[in-house]
């Protein structure tokens, strides 16, 4: 039987109560998924916050909710970070 599962890049956007983020498509601005850490990322103690880049496995059938995998170092990220682009610059 084939994985439900599908991977995908994402901001966190806001840390919430119980291991709970609220994270968002790197791309877009409108599709926001709310995400738990997986149980490899809290055994290990792996923080997350605000801004950072993670991996997130949605399942298809709820894609509402996700579980956080893994989390980009920031060498791998800069440069599609979003307080890096241009437009966002206010001069």
């Amino acid at each position: 039987m084939a994985s439900s599962w599908f991977e995908v890049d994402w901001f966190v956007e806001e840390c919430l109560p119980a291991w709970n983020y609220k994270v968002k498509i790197v791309d877009t601005d409108d599709f926001m998924v709310v995400a738990k850490k997986s149980w490899r990322m809290r055994n290990n103690k792996i923080t997350l916050l605000p801004w950072d880049r993670v991996r997130l496995d949605i399942n298809e059938y709820d894609n509402t909710k996700g579980r956080i995998t893994f989390r980009y170092k920031k060498r791998d990220w800069s440069d599609s970070a979003p307080w890096e682009k241009k437009e966002n610059l206010v001069e």
